[in-house]
């Protein structure tokens, strides 16, 4: 099983890209910007927000080649993410049709498997040593870019799929759209925790939320800035988060090196000169047991 998820991982790095390409030439139906202006809600954010997809794409593609080279396979901690790698990549391919299609209970539930998998490949990543190659910035700030992106995302996704299916009128959305807020802020704190302060999720996240705040700011729909109120107080949370554990984090890094220092330091060192005698060659014992001082000593 191992070596088919080596290679499932890069097949589906390169899968995302060339979707993207075909989506957005409109050879697999309406895009998904034209769909998505379908359905307006509180927690659309700026288009240009949306090119961090190039960035994370292009990481994937990296993360995905460095982790199948020759001396890469076999590695344990590596192993342990392709299974979510595999599947983030390729249900964020698969969600991309589903969605111009306006299949959007299946690409929901594309674009929530798309967020587990990146979520536990990111884990896998976070909790490998820093000096393993699992470890490694390709895997921590591919993965970790990802799922950060992943999680507002979904948010996104159900909020369309709530108003296209006419669950939620979009001139009354605000209560939804606060408690998707909600639930997306304790996600994102969780996670951002459990990732051990690295800034990968956290940049993708507040990318993101600045887009949100810039789209509701001006935006015509009843609560609009009310939305942009909770994106700015989200992303202020997580800000506030990641600078104490990034803080963190580097105050226990400088006490286990200043230990380690400390522990050198008081081993007891050795001043005499060793007197483990060596030993002689044959000849050379012999030659002494002949020597007559030596038969005198003796």
């Amino acid at each position: 099983m191992r070596r088919p998820l080596t290679w499932l991982v890069p097949a589906g790095a390169v899968a995302m890209p060339l979707v993207a390409i075909a989506d957005r030439l409109q050879l697999l139906g309406p895009d998904v910007g034209t769909v998505s202006a379908r359905t307006p809600t509180l927690l659309d954010a700026a288009g240009y927000a949306f090119a961090i997809w190039g960035v994370i794409f292009a990481l994937d593609l990296g993360f995905a080649v460095w982790q199948a080279t020759r001396l890469r396979r076999a590695d344990a901690g590596l192993a342990r993410m392709r299974p979510g790698a595999a599947l983030a990549f390729w249900a964020s391919a698969a969600w991309m049709p589903a969605f111009s299609q306006q299949a959007f209970e299946f690409a929901f539930v594309l674009i929530l498997l798309a967020l587990l998998g990146a979520v536990q490949a990111a884990l896998a990543a976070a909790r490998a040593p820093a000096d393993s190659m699992a470890g490694h910035w390709p895997a921590r700030w591919a993965l970790g870019l990802h799922a950060g992106w992943l999680l507002l995302a979904t948010l996104l996704d159900a909020a369309q799929l709530a108003v296209a299916r006419g669950w939620v009128d979009n001139r009354a959305m605000l209560a939804p759209t606060l408690a998707l807020w909600a639930g997306g802020a304790v996600a994102l704190v969780v996670l951002n925790r459990r990732l051990r302060a690295h800034p990968a999720l956290p940049i993708a996240a507040l990318w993101g939320l600045a887009g949100v705040v810039a789209a509701q700011g001006d935006a015509l729909l009843p609560g609009a800035q009310a939305s942009a109120i909770a994106a700015g107080a989200v992303a202020a949370l997580l800000f506030v988060q990641s600078t104490l554990l990034l803080w963190r984090e580097r105050d226990r890094i400088g006490l286990r090196n200043a230990l380690a220092g400390s522990i050198r330091r008081t081993q007891p060192v050795s001043v005499m000169p060793s007197r483990t005698p060596r030993s002689l060659p044959p000849r050379t014992v012999r030659a002494r047991r002949n020597d007559p001082a030596e038969r005198k000593r003796a």
